[in-house]
C-alpha cells in the first residue's frame, strides 16, 4: 500500500459514515478556495457501475479541491470493493479498487462544442453550472479501472469447452484437443 493508498484507509470513524451521496459542491460560489471532500457512497446510490460489476462495500472518497488560477484541482483517493465475474471460470470474487485521483475542472461551456466536437481532447473536465458531485465523480473513476476482462487469478485456466467443467478446482475426462496449426509445416524448413 503506498501513501496515497493509506490516505483513504486512514479515515476517521466519522469522515467514514459520512453520507456523500447527495452532496453538491458549488465550485464557483465565490466562497471557499479548497475543500476537503471525505466520506463514504452507500451500495444503492452506486447505481452507475454496471451489470458486469456489484460494490459489496460502500465506496470510500477522500479528496481535496482546490483552486488554481482558473481551474480546479480534484487530488485524493477513492476505494470500493466490488464484486466481478471471471471471464474464464465464470466464478464471482471480489476485488478492492484503489484510485488515485488527479483532474482539473473548469466552470462553464466546453469549447469544443462550439466546433461539433462531443468534447475537448484535453485533461480538463468542464461542468456547466459549476457543480461538482464527489458521487458522480466517483463512479466515473470506478469504471475506468475496473479490469476489461476481469480474472479471479492471474493462473486461472477457466472452464473445459467440451464439458464445462471448472479446471481449476476439478479435472474432466475429456480428450485434449490437438489443435491444427497451419505454420507447423514452418518447423520443417532447413535455413542454410
Amino acid at each position: 500500500m503506498t501513501g496515497d493508498d493509506q490516505q483513504t484507509s486512514q479515515m476517521s470513524p466519522l469522515e467514514r459514515d459520512r453520507d456523500l451521496s447527495k452532496v453538491i459542491i458549488e465550485l464557483g460560489s465565490g466562497g471557499l478556495d479548497t475543500w476537503r471532500v471525505a466520506g463514504m457512497l452507500p451500495v444503492e446510490s452506486l447505481t452507475e457501475l454496471g451489470a458486469e460489476s456489484e460494490p459489496s462495500a460502500p465506496g470510500l472518497v477522500n479528496v481535496t479541491i482546490t483552486k488554481e488560477k482558473e481551474l480546479w484541482r480534484v487530488q485524493g483517493n477513492l476505494e470500493i470493493a466490488v464484486t466481478l465475474v471471471c471471464s474464464r471460470c465464470l466464478v464471482k470474487y471480489t476485488n478492492t479498487l484503489m484510485v488515485a485521483v488527479d483532474r482539473f475542472f473548469s466552470i462553464g461551456h466546453d469549447p469544443a462544442e462550439d466546433f461539433g466536437q462531443s468534447e475537448m481532447d484535453t485533461d480538463v473536465v468542464y461542468l456547466e453550472c459549476g457543480k461538482f458531485s464527489p458521487l458522480r465523480f466517483a463512479e466515473e473513476e470506478f469504471i475506468l479501472v475496473l479490469p476489461m476482462i476481469p480474472l479471479c487469478a492471474d493462473a486461472c485456466v477457466g472452464l473445459c469447452q467440451n464439458c464445462g467443467a471448472d479446471k481449476n478446482s476439478t479435472g474432466c475426462s475429456c480428450p485434449a484437443e490437438k489443435i491444427d496449426n497451419p505454420f507447423a509445416i514452418l518447423g520443417n524448413m532447413k535455413l542454410s
